[in-house]
């Protein structure tokens, strides 16, 4: 299904995926397709946002029911890590933690402030190759998830986030991971 944003939502998306991705030292540069409107090719997933143009594939989560100072998240997928960048209005020099939480595991990944200019901060860090797959099973079978910011907690809805990785996964298999068949999605 694909949503139009609002012209004030698409250009502080604009703003900061322009300014996020170029200023964050190891994460590598999205890179977009020239389109006549971008907007149009959003794919909504709930409260998750997935881009066709985002190279590496990419989903965004971002809290609509907040004002414009909610932080907004990305998860980046590539072949070998998955990485996540927040971007957030100016706030205290300490990390941001995202949360997941299912009946029997805890996984939590710590964001380390990268850099701030006079409006953001950008945050970022990076799951291994390793890690890769087990935080994709995690991710699918959370019962919680929370960015857990310096200012505020924000839960993450993941009602459709399982249908966002199958998408996901189905349009990207370059990115070599898989939803295992047999994990029971708890929605």
């Amino acid at each position: 299904m694909i949503f139009h944003l609002k012209p004030f939502r698409l250009f502080i998306l604009a703003t900061v995926l322009i300014l996020t991705y170029p200023s964050i030292s190891y994460s590598e540069a999205l890179k977009t397709q020239n389109t006549s409107n971008p907007a149009q090719n959003i794919i909504k997933f709930g409260e998750w946002s997935y881009y066709p143009q985002s190279n590496p594939p990419t989903l965004m989560w971002w809290n609509e029911r907040m004002s414009q100072n909610a932080p907004i998240l990305y998860i980046s997928f590539f072949a070998n890590k998955i990485t996540f960048n927040v971007t957030t209005p100016l706030w205290p020099n300490t990390g941001i933690i995202f949360y997941l939480k299912d009946k029997t595991e805890k996984q939590a990944v710590n964001l380390i402030l990268q850099k701030r200019d006079q409006n953001h901060c950008y945050y970022s860090a990076i799951i291994d190759y390793e890690n890769r797959q087990n935080f994709i099973n995690n991710f699918v079978t959370s019962r919680k998830a929370r960015l857990i910011t310096p200012i505020s907690s924000h839960s993450l809805s993941l009602k459709q986030i399982d249908k966002a990785i199958q998408f996901l996964l189905k349009t990207h298999p370059e990115i070599n991971l898989s939803q295992s068949q047999d994990i029971t999605v708890f929605k």
